[in-house]
């Protein structure tokens, strides 16, 4: 062969000598199993689909593998592609390390993905989002929505995710590291020119007697919220439930009714007019924690360090959300 070199071995599930495994590849194998699509994948990447096409097919030869389940409107990781994940976060992490390795003071760059849930994605991220890139402009960031909390742990496990964060009254992700932790108030609100609005004191249950939008339980305030109405005896029928918390304060300005939301998701809403706060009678007393967390095993990149910086900065500083 030209140069000298063996041609490949080709034995199942092994990486043979003169083989060189491309990181590459590896890349575009956690982008494609994050999009699940190699079209997307190699629009994200700034490849064609074929290249995408001959990298995972390269991998997988070399692998000895298929990684892949290829479909009609795109793929599905296989058993053997899922078991791979772990190996090429390892590989990645290394690559980035050693690409790094006596460059403490270049400017962070990259590309951090976040799990979070609705109201944090719409609300609170895009703030501290556009603060980060005033000071780090070569910071990239992908924000996912996740409907099931258990989804940030496997993804922080698997590395598919850099960070998570999560809103509750207490945490279930116990296995991964608290670096930004705040406090947050949940408050009644409706219109501004609703009679609510004007009112003093007003009963609990005369409250929720109103016309009730609520997000749909996908962030578990929200089952927090209806334990605590039950442990009153009290129950809320909603007329309308939304995934999202712009949705739901959409409805509002334009219908009327009542919600029931974190502080920071209605304070523009509040500040600039649109909505009021609702003077309840009672403190229902459910007040939220925002936790931003890592995978304490994985190896810190200078972007992951940026914004883990600028959030402990915050937490130290007492910024309110």
């Amino acid at each position: 062969m030209a140069g000298g070199q063996e041609p490949w071995n080709r034995g199942e599930g092994n990486i043979s000598e003169g083989r060189k495994m491309e990181i590459r590849n590896v890349r575009t194998f956690m982008m494609a199993a994050e999009l699940k699509n190699f079209t997307k994948t190699g629009e994200a990447l700034g490849y064609s689909q074929a290249s995408v096409t001959a990298q995972i097919k390269q991998l997988e030869n070399q692998l000895g593998v298929r990684l892949f389940d290829r479909l009609k409107n795109g793929v599905i990781l296989t058993q053997e592609g899922r078991n791979f994940i772990p190996y090429a976060v390892s590989l990645i992490n290394a690559v980035e390390e050693a690409e790094h390795f006596g460059s403490g003071d270049l400017e962070p760059e990259g590309t951090l993905v976040i799990d979070t849930g609705t109201s944090i994605s719409d609300n609170l991220l895009p703030e501290i989002i556009a603060d980060i890139s005033n000071d780090w402009p070569k910071l990239r960031f992908r924000v996912k929505v996740m409907d099931d909390a258990e989804m940030y742990n496997t993804e922080l496990d698997d590395g598919t995710a850099d960070f998570a964060v999560s809103i509750k009254a207490s945490t279930e992700l116990v296995r991964h590291q608290v670096f930004g932790e705040f406090s947050c108030k949940t408050v009644f609100i409706c219109r501004s020119d609703d009679e609510l609005a004007s009112r003093k004191k007003v009963p609990l249950k005369e409250i929720i007697s109103h016309p009730f939008v609520t997000t749909d339980r996908v962030e578990n305030y929200g089952h927090d919220f209806e334990r605590i109405l039950q442990s009153k005896g009290l129950f809320i029928d909603p007329v309308a439930e939304f995934s999202s918390t712009t949705a739901v304060m959409n409805i509002i300005s334009q219908r009327g009714g009542v919600t029931f939301l974190p502080e920071y998701v209605v304070r523009t809403g509040v500040n600039n007019g649109t909505f009021a706060v609702i003077d309840a009678e009672e403190d229902i007393g459910l007040n939220l924690l925002i936790r931003f967390y890592r995978n304490s095993a994985r190896w810190v990149s200078p972007a992951m360090k940026a914004f883990m910086d600028h959030i402990k900065s915050m937490a130290d500083n007492d910024v309110q959300l």
